[in-house]
Parts: C-alpha cells; structure tokens; sequence
C-alpha cells in the first residue's frame, strides 16, 4: 500500500521541488527565519526557527519562501508515512534525500492557512487519495 500512495504523490507535474544548492548553506542563511529538522528520527518534526539563531551539524535546515507551507506539509501524514520512509532512520535526510521531494505548490494548496488538524484532510483530496489509502495512513502506527 505505502509503494501506491507514494506513487500518487510524485504524479502531478506542477509540483515545488525542493532543489537544494550543491553548495553549503551560505552564512547569511542563519540571519533568516528558516525550517530546521533533525538528522535522526521516526518522523520529520520540523520547526521554524528564528532569525539569527546557528544550528550544529545534528540538524538540517531550509530556507526560502514559503516557510509555513513547506513546515506544514513536512510535518503531515502524507509526507511522513510515506516519503520520509524512504530516508534512513539513521540520518539520510540531507541534500540528496531533499532533492527527491515535491511539494505541492502554494496556488493549488496553500496549506499555511489551515488549522493543523486539516492538513492531512487536504493533502488526501489534494492527491486524490482513495478511501482505501487513506485509511492505510490515518490506521497505520509507527
């Protein structure tokens, strides 16, 4: 079920991709409001964190537009049930990991409005999800 749903995700065409920059992140990244989540875990867990604030090489961050659409998105169902499976449990989620991903874009679902609660809602209409793989992701426990 986990290779359908994620099949679907990576079907639409007019996606964000999340390409990252070969290089490091630049110094003047840290003077900015930016998506920070850890190396290790079962789940993403992303956070904004604010400006001017250095992380150590445990994290890994994200800076850009469209902070609170990508946050949201990053901390869904959809995302960590299916693609963040994909990245080691042990780390795995740096620049190659990221560079796999496509967000849906903020004019066809702007999820930074929305209450926590209905995200997954959304993404699930979004995608196009049947009854069956939805219930797959609301049922399945880590």
């Amino acid at each position: 079920m986990t290779n359908e749903v994620h099949h679907k995700l990576y079907q639409f065409s007019e996606e964000m991709s999340l390409s990252y920059c070969k290089s490091r992140i630049k110094v003047e990244d840290f003077s900015k409001p930016k998506i920070v989540y850890r190396e290790i875990g079962q789940v993403m867990d992303a956070c904004i964190v604010p400006p001017n604030i250095v992380i150590n090489n445990k994290l890994y961050m994200i800076s850009g537009d469209n902070l609170e659409h990508l946050l949201r998105f990053f901390n869904s169902k959809v995302f960590n049930k299916t693609t963040f499976l994909k990245a080691n449990l042990t780390g795995g989620k740096g620049i190659d990991f990221m560079e796999l991903i496509h967000v849906p874009l903020v004019s066809e679902c702007d999820l930074s409005l929305l209450e926590e609660k209905d995200i997954d809602r959304v993404l699930y209409s979004f995608y196009g999800l049947t009854t069956k793989e939805v219930d797959f992701l609301e049922d399945r426990m880590f």
